[in-house]
């Protein structure tokens, strides 16, 4: 083989390798879990044969998980769709650890498994005026 081909063939697996590519460290910050939702949306349905002409629509559920975070600045609302999964473990009004990346939170539950979630909305706490 040319030593090209082989320099390249390295550079692909290595680049495909997160352990030797560089994964990217989160910064881990901690908040408080002020709420937590688990709720089934309908996400669309399916056509299936049924017995002789007929057909059956059977419709299809999407589970969503939504947590609000609250640090001392802001108040993160995420959203996380479970897709065979097993729920995030984690304790109402207790503390979390969260990164955010984006429009994405990841946090780690209390088993420190870690979830990816979207940003739904963050709301900036406003600081109490001084009384005039």
């Amino acid at each position: 083989m040319k030593p090209i081909l082989i320099s390249l063939i390295v550079l692909v697996v290595a680049l495909s390798c997160p352990a030797l590519a560089g994964k990217k460290a989160r910064t881990w910050q901690t908040g408080k879990l002020v709420d937590s939702q688990r709720s089934q949306n309908l996400a669309g349905a399916v056509d299936r044969p049924g017995f002789g002409n007929v057909r059956r629509t059977t419709n299809v559920y999407q589970t969503q998980d939504t947590f609000v975070i609250e640090t001392d600045s802001l108040t993160y609302t995420v959203s996380e769709i479970a897709r065979g999964t097993k729920p995030a473990n984690l304790t109402v009004n207790g503390p979390v650890k969260f990164a955010v990346e984006g429009t994405t939170l990841y946090l780690l539950d209390d088993g420190g498994k870690e979830h990816r979630t979207d940003i739904v909305k963050k709301v900036l706490k406003q600081s109490p005026e001084a009384p005039k």
